[in-house]
């Protein structure tokens, strides 16, 4: 007998062991439900993502797509954080002259 477990969303939701393959309709909401042999190890609980079974929730690495945006926006924020800065020494020096001038404009 071979030992399966029963994904659905990527989770481990029950093991079987049987003969053969077993299938599955989707779930009430419409999800895949489906089998993967697997080893003594998996249980109940566990993640299944990529062919591999882990013990923590899997985590979706961004795209590249996804990488170049995040790059981008970090490059307009510390522009925008560079102009702020500049802004504010601006204001400084202002002040300064203000006030080496005994705060007479």
């Amino acid at each position: 007998m071979t030992k399966y477990a029963i994904i659905c969303k990527g989770l481990v939701i029950d093991i079987l062991f049987d003969g053969m393959k077993p299938e599955f309709p989707p779930d009430s909401e419409g999800n895949e439900v489906f089998a993967v042999a697997c080893g003594s190890s998996v249980t109940i609980g566990m993640y299944y993502s990529n062919g591999k079974f882990t013990v923590d929730e899997p985590v979706d690495m961004p795209s590249n797509i996804e990488l170049m945006l995040m790059k981008t926006q970090a490059a307009i924020y510390e522009e925008l954080q560079e102009n702020r800065l500049s802004q504010m020494k601006a204001n400084a020096d202002i002040y300064e002259a203000i006030l080496s001038n005994g705060g007479n404009v």
